[in-house]
């Protein structure tokens, strides 16, 4: 196999495994179906989004959520650069995710963000 062809096989292998991020759901309250989801995340945070909780979401609400809250957790320090990452320093954290499940629209996609 050529090393080109290789180099065109990474970026489709770093996605695929960064689809089967495991999320676990914790029921806050089953009368007002809510819940909190967690995903251990192995990076500098950069945000609050994330493809995984977002489909556990929707498969949980199917008829649309709402954000309680959304923060990253982390017993120590956050990293702030994947070079840190690249040193050995632990950039381990949980994004957790609090919900309630209503008829709430999906909000409309755009390239440029939330508005």
């Amino acid at each position: 196999m050529k090393i080109k062809h290789v180099l065109w096989l990474i970026p489709g292998l770093v996605l695929g495994l960064s689809g089967c991020a495991q999320v676990s759901v914790n029921p806050l309250s089953e009368a007002n179906q809510e819940y909190e989801l967690i995903q251990t995340r192995s990076e500098p945070p950069t945000g609050f989004e994330s493809r995984a909780l977002r489909k556990q979401a929707e498969a949980l609400c199917p008829t649309g959520y709402e954000y309680l809250l959304r923060h990253a957790h982390n017993s120590a320090e956050f990293v702030k650069h994947h070079a840190a990452c690249a040193a050995g320093e632990d950039c381990g954290y949980e994004l957790k995710w609090r919900i309630r499940c209503g008829d709430i629209p999906r909000e409309p996609f755009s390239l440029f963000g939330k508005t």
